[in-house]
C-alpha cells in the first residue's frame, strides 16, 4: 500500500510539474523554434527525466516522517511548510507532490520573500550547469503555482514582475528547529504576529536600525500617518527575535486613551509573570535585570506618559532596548529619533519603461497589492505611466498607495488617477482587520488632526493656501490675522513639522516648508469648511504682490542664481494667486499689479508662453488703469510687446502694445522705459529703410 501511495504521488507530481502538450503549445516562445519531430522527442525525453527526478525526490520524502526528529530550517506560509533539507513541502501536514526543481525554485523564492528574484538568478539556481531557455522557467513557475493552489480561496503566492522576474508575496515565517539549539536555549519568547515579509523599499533603514539599537538603546521611528512606521518596527522586531534572552514584546497603544494606564499596558504585554511580580508600579525594578526588546507602537497620543515610562525603565535596565513609533518625537532623555521618509517614487515628468519603473519601491508596492485583488494585474507599457503618476501623487505614502491599488478591482489605473481629485472618497477600502485609523486615507489624517490643539489646526488649515514650497516669513504673513505674535506662529509651524504634518526641506542655511499632496487636500477641505478661504486667498495674493515688488527691485542687481534661489520656488503659487485674482470672486486690480511685478520672474525663468498668457489676461481684464497713473498698464504692455516680438515678429498686436507702453512712459517721464522701448524696437527693420519705431510714430 505504501508503495502504491508513493507511485500515485509520483504520477501526481509528474502531472503537476510537467505540463501537457496543449499547455506547452500555448507558450509560443517555447515552441516557436521547435520542429515537429523535435517537439515530440523533447517532450518524451523531458517527461522521462522529470519522472525519474520526481521518483528520487518522493523516495527521499517517504524516507523520513513529516515531523522530523533531527534539526532543520523550515519556512511556513499559509497552510504550507517547506523543509528544504528534506526536500519536502507539506500542506496541513500532508505531502505536496512537487519535483526537485520545483522545490528548489520554491526555496529560492521564499528565502527572498518580498524581493524580486530575477529570471537569470532563478535559472542559474535551478539549472546550474545547463543552458536552458526562459520558457523552461515559465513551465516550472506554472507548475509551482498549480501545486500551491494559487487562486484557490483568493490565495496568491508568486507575483510576476514584468521584464524582471518573480516575487514571493505571501507572508513567510522562518524557523530553525535545530535540536542542538533547543538543548542549549529555550525558544525565544515574543508576542509578535506570526507570518511577516520584509517591507518593500525599507531594507536600508531596517539594517541601519539593527546596527544602531545596541548603541542607542532607545529609538523612536517618526513619520506621518500611513508611511509604514509600524511595518518597519515589526520587521525589525522579527529580525531580532532570538537576540534577547527575555524576548521581544510588542505593546500596542493605539486603543489606549488614559495615559495613566501606559505602565499597565506594558506590564500586560510582557506576560502574566510581570503582573504577578507587582505589575505596572514595580515595572522598573522587575525589568532591571532583563535582556529584552520592547516595541511601543503608536505613541503620539500618549507622548508624555510613554516618555516618562521609557525613561524610568531604561535608566535601571542596561540590557533593555526600546523601539517606539510615533507621529512626533517623544522628547525623552536618551531618545534617538529616526524619521521615516516616503517610499521612493519617480520624479515628475520622467517617462519610464516598465523595467525602470518597477525598480521604485512605491511602484513595487502598488503592483503587489493590485495583484492581490486582481490576479491578472501586471505592470505593462499601457499602464506604467498611470501607476507611476498615482504613486507620485500619493507622495510615496505606503497606506495611500495600498488603498489606491485595491481599487484596481473596480477601476482602470487611468480612472484611479483621474479619481484622485477626490482622493478621500476614493481611498476608503482598507483591510477589515486593520486599525480604524488605517481603514481610509481620511481616517489616517483625522487621527493626527484631532491630536492638535485648536491653534495648530488653524495654522495647518491656513497653510493650505500655499501650492508649492514656502518659507517661514511667507507662512507667518499668510497665517497671521494680526492677533498672534510671529514667534507664536513660528512655534506652531515647528510643532506641525515635529508631528509630521508639515514637511521641511533644507539646503545649507535655507529652510522651506511644504504640505504633501494628501495633507494639502485634507487641510484645504478644512479651510473651506472654516469659512476662512476667501480671506486667506486674498492674503496669499497680497503676499506675492509684495514679494515680487521686492523681486522686481532686486533682479537686475543680484546674481541670477541667488535671485532664483529666493523666488524660483514661487512659480506654482504665483499661478494660483493670478488664477484667483482674475476669477469671479477675485480682485482684478490686485491681479494686474501682481502680473506687472512678476514680469522679471517669467523672463528669468525663460517661460515665454507664461509671460504672454499672463500679460494678455491682465490687459484683457477690467480694472482701474488710472489707479497708479497708468504705470501698471505700461509695464504690462511693455512686457506683452516684448514677448510678441520674440514669438510673432512685428505683428499688429505687438505694435499696439508697444505704442501704449511708449506713450505712457513718455507721459510719466519714465526714462528707463523710454530707453527700453528704443532698445527693443528702434532697430527692428520691417522694410528697407523703416524701423518699427518709425512706423509707430507715423
Amino acid at each position: 500500500m505504501r508503495r502504491n501511495l508513493q507511485a500515485a504521488l509520483v504520477e501526481d507530481a509528474y502531472t503537476a510539474a510537467v505540463p501537457t502538450q496543449s499547455e506547452l503549445a500555448r507558450d509560443e516562445f517555447r515552441w516557436r523554434s521547435v520542429k515537429d519531430g523535435e517537439q515530440a522527442r523533447a517532450e518524451k525525453t523531458g517527461r522521462s527525466s522529470k519522472k525519474s527526478e520526481i521518483e528520487r525526490g518522493m523516495s527521499s520524502h517517504f524516507a523520513c516522517p513529516v515531523k522530523a526528529s533531527s534539526g532543520y530550517l523550515e519556512f511556513s506560509f499559509g497552510p504550507f511548510r517547506l523543509i528544504p533539507e528534506q526536500q519536502l513541502l507539506v500542506e496541513e501536514e500532508k505531502p505536496v507532490s512537487l519535483g526537485a526543481r520545483g522545490l528548489e525554485l520554491l526555496r529560492v523564492l521564499v528565502e527572498h520573500s518580498g524581493e524580486v528574484v530575477s529570471k537569470d538568478e532563478l535559472t542559474a539556481r535551478i539549472w546550474p550547469d545547463t543552458c536552458v531557455s526562459e520558457s523552461n522557467l515559465k513551465v516550472q513557475i506554472a507548475a509551482l503555482r498549480r501545486a500551491l493552489g494559487e487562486g484557490r480561496r483568493g490565495q496568491r503566492y508568486i507575483a510576476t514582475v514584468s521584464g524582471r522576474g518573480y516575487r514571493f508575496v505571501a507572508p513567510v515565517k522562518r524557523q530553525d528547529t535545530s535540536l542542538e539549539k533547543c538543548k542549549t536555549a529555550s525558544a525565544p519568547e515574543h508576542n509578535l504576529v506570526s507570518g511577516w515579509t520584509r517591507p518593500l523599499g525599507r531594507d536600508q533603514i531596517i539594517d541601519a536600525l539593527q546596527r544602531e539599537l545596541p548603541v542607542h538603546r532607545f529609538i523612536t521611528i517618526v513619520g506621518p500617518g500611513g508611511i509604514g512606521k509600524t511595518t518597519v518596527a515589526l520587521a525589525l522586531a522579527n529580525a531580532l527575535v532570538g537576540s534577547y534572552r527575555d524576548g521581544v514584546w510588542l505593546v500596542e497603544l493605539a486603543a489606549l486613551r488614559d495615559p495613566d494606564l501606559v505602565p499597565s499596558a506594558i506590564a500586560a504585554a510582557l506576560g502574566p509573570g510581570i503582573a504577578a511580580d507587582g505589575g505596572s508600579k514595580a515595572l522598573p525594578s522587575i525589568l532591571h535585570h532583563k535582556s529584552m526588546l520592547i516595541v511601543l507602537d503608536c505613541c503620539e497620543h500618549l507622548v508624555d506618559a510613554v516618555a516618562a515610562v521609557a525613561e524610568d525603565i531604561l535608566s535601571v535596565a542596561p540590557q533593555l532596548h526600546v523601539i517606539a513609533t510615533s507621529r512626533e518625537p517623544l522628547r525623552a532623555n536618551g531618545e534617538t529619533v529616526r524619521r521615516l521618509g516616503p517610499l521612493a517614487t519617480p520624479l515628475e515628468g520622467t517617462p519610464l519603461t516598465v523595467t525602470e519603473a518597477i525598480r521604485f519601491p512605491a511602484i513595487q508596492l502598488f503592483v503587489e497589492r493590485a495583484a492581490a485583488v486582481r490576479h491578472d494585474f501586471e505592470l505593462n507599457e499601457s499602464n506604467v505611466r498611470f501607476v507611476t503618476e498615482i504613486c507620485r501623487r500619493l507622495d510615496g505614502i505606503a497606506l495611500a498607495i495600498e488603498l489606491a491599488a485595491r481599487r484596481t478591482d473596480a477601476f482602470a489605473t487611468s480612472e484611479i488617477l483621474a479619481l484622485l481629485k477626490d482622493r478621500f472618497q476614493l481611498l476608503t477600502h482598507g483591510r477589515r482587520t486593520d486599525p480604524p485609523r488605517h481603514q481610509t486615507l481620511a481616517a489616517a489624517i483625522d487621527w493626527s488632526y484631532e491630536l492638535l490643539v485648536e491653534r495648530e489646526r488653524a495654522v495647518l488649515r491656513r497653510l493650505s493656501v500655499f501650492v508649492g514650497a514656502f518659507v517661514l516669513e511667507s507662512a507667518i504673513a499668510v497665517v497671521s490675522d494680526g492677533n498672534e505674535s510671529q514667534t507664536l506662529i513660528a512655534s506652531d509651524i515647528g510643532n506641525l513639522v515635529a508631528k509630521s504634518l508639515v514637511s521641511v526641506e533644507t539646503c545649507g542655511e535655507s529652510v522651506q516648508y511644504r504640505l504633501l499632496d494628501s495633507m494639502h487636500a485634507y487641510a484645504r477641505q478644512k479651510l473651506e469648511q472654516s469659512g476662512e478661504l476667501a480671506a486667506l486667498l486674498r492674503r496669499h495674493a497680497e503676499l506675492h504682490r509684495a514679494l515680487f515688488c521686492r523681486a522686481e527691485a532686486e533682479w537686475k542687481h543680484r546674481p541670477p542664481e541667488e535671485w532664483l534661489a529666493d523666488y524660483g520656488r514661487c512659480v506654482d503659487d504665483v499661478h494660483a494667486a493670478l488664477n484667483w485674482a482674475f476669477s469671479g470672486g477675485g480682485d482684478a486690480d490686485l491681479g494686474a499689479a501682481l502680473a506687472a511685478v512678476s514680469v522679471p520672474f517669467w523672463i528669468r525663468l525663460f517661460l515665454v508662453d507664461e509671460r504672454r498668457r499672463n500679460m494678455d489676461r491682465a490687459l484683457n481684464a477690467s480694472w482701474d488703469r488710472a489707479c497708479d497713473g497708468g504705470r501698471t498698464e505700461m509695464k504690462l504692455s511693455n512686457a506683452l510687446a516684448g514677448v510678441l516680438l520674440q514669438t510673432q515678429g512685428p505683428a499688429a498686436r505687438g505694435l499696439e502694445a508697444w505704442k501704449t507702453a511708449a506713450e505712457t512712459a513718455k507721459r510719466l517721464g519714465d526714462r528707463a522705459y523710454q530707453t527700453t522701448e528704443r532698445c527693443i524696437f528702434g532697430e527692428v527693420r520691417v522694410s528697407p529703410g523703416k524701423s518699427l519705431g518709425s512706423i509707430a510714430g507715423a
